[in-house]
């Protein structure tokens, strides 16, 4: 590709039904502009491979999480890795507590299950 960068990896957000505004986008989208420049920042370092899963905490199963601090608050992306080049973003939150909400965690999983059933 002449003059440009190809990524290694595509991220891609949570779409259950194909939408042109996908749920985990628009929940990104909801964050501060501190929090999305910060978890921005984070998922187009995984886009171009200079971290990968290895660099991001193990939830659960299949789940990984990107994790980045902007002053005293917290951002979370929960995604998989669908291929070895795709990573699905199945969710992003504000986290203003020391365990991952649980709450959150059940959303990602449901997520990941319709995500499996779909494809």
């Amino acid at each position: 590709m002449a003059g440009g960068f190809m990524y290694r990896n595509q991220i891609r957000w949570y779409a259950p039904g194909g939408e042109s505004d996908p749920v985990s986008k628009r929940e990104f989208k909801a964050l501060s502009k501190e929090g999305q420049g910060a978890l921005g920042a984070k998922l187009k370092r995984l886009a171009k491979a200079e971290i990968g899963l290895q660099d991001l905490r193990h939830i659960r199963g299949e789940i990984y999480e990107v994790r980045v601090q902007v002053g005293g608050n917290h951002y979370r992306a929960m995604l998989i890795q669908d291929s070895p080049v795709h990573y699905i973003i199945l969710s992003c939150f504000f986290k203003n507590q020391r365990k991952t909400p649980k709450t959150e965690l059940q959303k990602a999983e449901q997520r990941l299950k319709n995500w499996r059933n779909r494809n």
